[in-house]
């Protein structure tokens, strides 16, 4: 008899209805569900999000932590990004808790671009490193070369 575990031996199906809920300049709250196969899946079910901006190299992801949900079949995340601005790619993953990590399923992707913001404060420049030129109501400032 060889002992075999069914259940770590499941590849789920990915995650379904991926989107944006509430964006801000810094938060993306990423809402998603379980397909309704897993609705009475008899194991607990292990999330992951990885995500890169269009500022990272392209094979860098960032993986971000996510709980144990309260409710597996509709899940809510709040993302923490560090740029405002700027396009972001998202993918979520899914595996039953106690099998390997060759058994995440295929993930469901996102693209979205964050909101821009004020920036907190001026650049630093060289004193006289600008000109203005006052033409009607209009101020053009340009750089001295």
């Amino acid at each position: 008899v060889i002992p075999f575990n069914h259940f770590a031996n499941v590849k789920p199906a990915p995650p379904v209805d991926l989107r944006v809920a509430n964006l801000t300049s810094h938060t993306a709250t990423l809402e998603w569900s379980i397909s309704y196969l897993l609705f009475f899946f008899p194991k607990n079910l292990v999330h992951k999000i990885i995500y890169r901006s269009e500022l990272d190299e392209e094979l860098t992801w960032k993986e971000a932590r996510i709980n144990p949900p309260v409710d597996h079949r509709h899940l809510s995340f709040d993302l923490e990004l560090p740029y405002a601005n700027i396009r972001y790619d998202v993918r979520v993953f899914i595996k039953v808790d106690d099998s390997t990590d060759k058994m995440w399923s295929n993930f469901s992707a996102i693209t979205f671009k964050t909101k821009s913001k004020i920036p907190g404060k001026t650049p630093k420049v060289d004193i006289g490193s600008f000109k203005s030129k006052i033409v009607g109501s209009t101020v053009i400032i340009f750089p001295i070369v």
